[in-house]
């Protein structure tokens, strides 16, 4: 949540779009959330145009934070949450979330990024046409991402006959990232890549 883009490259492409709607895809107290808003207000003003923002989050976790993190948080909820034009929860406890952040109810809607049809699924249940599978993660190694559920899911595919493969992509830090490389070293068929060059990703 600290990345931000260069600010001179944020209006060109203000500048070039003309943004009636700007969707930004990330937690309303990250770095780049803040930007973008208070970029799009001010480019909004000196070019007296009229656009929405809007925010998509799947911030559904009541984190204890520092005392420090704790009024960055209430500020950046006073100053930019509470004035989105519309909130795009990823699910129904983001939504509790933010209406105890004092945000309105009318700005909130609950719309998953991603579903499952479970009706589907049964119907190849029971007639898979091979037992090997491969799954991929990409992305950060922390808690929130629910790593541990996905080693769970892993060793109940190989309790119930398949033949899985997991490979995990990404960095972490801290208690929970060390767990996870302690507990994947004993696990066949898991493998962890921590960093990529440019050339080995393409």
């Amino acid at each position: 949540w600290l990345y931000f883009h260069s600010l001179k490259d944020v209006f060109k492409i203000f500048n070039k779009f003309q943004p009636k709607i700007l969707l930004i895809e990330n937690e309303p107290h990250s770095f780049l959330a803040i930007q973008l808003f208070l970029c799009l207000k001010i480019w909004s003003i000196i070019k007296n145009k009229k656009n929405k923002i809007v925010l998509f989050s799947w911030d559904n976790l009541n984190r204890e934070d520092g005392i420090i993190r704790f009024i960055y948080k209430k500020a950046i909820n006073f100053l930019i949450t509470r004035n989105l034009d519309l909130i795009i929860c990823g699910n129904a406890e983001c939504k509790k979330i933010f209406i105890d952040k004092g945000v309105k109810r009318q700005k909130l809607v609950v719309y998953p990024q991603m579903g499952m049809d479970f009706s589907i699924i049964k119907k190849f249940k029971n007639n898979m046409p091979s037992k090997e599978c491969s799954i991929i993660y990409c992305g950060r190694i922390v808690y929130e991402k629910g790593i541990h559920i996905l080693i769970k899911t892993f060793l109940e595919l190989q309790r119930n006959g398949y033949k899985p493969k997991l490979l995990l992509a990404g960095k972490g830090k801290g208690k929970y990232f060390r767990e996870i490389k302690k507990e994947i070293k004993k696990i066949k068929n898991i493998n962890l890549i921590e960093t990529l060059s440019k050339e080995k990703m393409y």
